[in-house]
């Protein structure tokens, strides 16, 4: 899929907000996802698209935008076996997203036990 991203930070907002049982959570992590999938997703393909030309419009004829194609999936995980693994860059790369998921579950957490 071309926007693995995307997804999966679609759907930790939608956990999240199902998590909370707040609607106004969920309606508006659903009112960005479709600002993503409407306006973002498409004007980056088209920088893309100017870039990389030609190559770009072959990956996106193979490739889905969101849903992973799994009939693919064999081929793509033996294309991947030479591809290694490095924490350090994992970590400076992710680090903003597990530093915001650790503070909503925080948030989540002391919500959970004031209720009681």
């Amino acid at each position: 899929m071309r926007n693995p991203l995307y997804l999966g930070n679609g759907l930790m907002c939608l956990a999240l907000s199902l998590m909370a049982g707040w609607q106004w959570a969920l309606l508006t992590a659903v009112f960005f996802y479709v600002i993503y999938i409407l306006v973002i997703i498409p004007s980056e393909e088209v920088f893309l698209l100017e870039k990389f030309s030609g190559e770009y419009a072959a990956y996106m004829n193979d490739t889905p935008a969101i849903i992973p194609n799994l009939k693919n999936l064999a081929k793509n995980i033996r294309a991947g076996d030479n591809i290694t693994w490095n924490a350090e860059q994992a970590w400076f790369m992710e680090r903003h997203s597990l530093y915001m998921n650790a503070a909503v579950i925080c948030l989540l957490l002391a919500r959970m036990a004031w209720r009681v």
